[in-house]
């Protein structure tokens, strides 16, 4: 995509999108940097459509959109490591005892040039944010 053609499609996204998904530090961060390709939870959640991402840290990183999700087990869990980046302490202190999990590849990430504050922090253990105000 041309740089003005991106451009156009942010400021667009920016009127449009006001949901948030909050996910835990670094994991956002994380994304942004393009070392992160999937996202992982434990319920499954309608994430097709775009949200702002952002982390519990009062930060914003750009619009996703992820793919329908693909039930794993704890075995593809571990197989898809390289992906999530989640570490099996981490999976352990938000999932003790789960064996099944959703894993949602990202489809579109639109990044913001640099992480931009938001005003009103997720509190919690949210999955989603109804509206991000920076």
């Amino acid at each position: 995509m041309k740089k003005t053609s991106y451009d156009l499609f942010t400021i667009l996204l920016e009127r449009l999108v006001k949901s948030g998904l909050p996910l835990v530090s670094p994991h956002a961060k994380m994304i942004w940097k393009k070392e992160k390709t999937l996202i992982v939870k434990k319920k499954k959640l309608d994430l097709s459509r775009f949200k702002i991402l952002c982390n519990y840290d009062k930060k914003a990183f750009g619009f996703i959109r992820c793919q329908e999700p693909k039930e794993i087990d704890l075995d593809e869990f571990r197989k898809l490591k390289d992906k999530h980046l989640i570490s099996d302490e981490a999976r352990n202190q938000w999932w003790p005892s789960a064996k099944e999990f959703w894993a949602y590849s990202i489809r579109d990430f639109f990044a913001f040039t640099q992480p931009r504050k938001i005003k009103k922090p997720a509190q919690g253990m949210q999955t989603s944010i109804k509206e991000v105000i920076f």
